[in-house]
This record gives C-alpha cells, structure tokens and sequence, in this order.
C-alpha cells in the first residue's frame, strides 16, 4: 500500500515546482498515518 502511495505522489510531482515537494509530503506522511493506525491498534 505505501508503495502505490508513493508511486501516485512521484507521478503526481512529475512536472512541478519543488515548492510542492514539502507540502505532499507532510500530506504523504499524514496519509500514512491514518493507513498505520488502525493496523497497528488491531495487532
């Protein structure tokens, strides 16, 4: 799941400015978050 989560921001970034690069990925981090919590709550 993280790897087509990061393949879909590459893609996304693939012709834009670099300003965009920090805010995605707080946005990627933030995602990933919300993807670990409920797996790490049902272990």
């Amino acid at each position: 799941m993280h790897d087509v989560i990061m393949f879909m921001l590459l893609w996304l970034h693939y012709k834009r400015p670099l300003w965009v690069w920090p805010i995605s990925i707080i946005i990627a981090f933030a995602v990933l978050a919300l993807f670990d919590m409920p797996f790490s709550s049902m272990k």
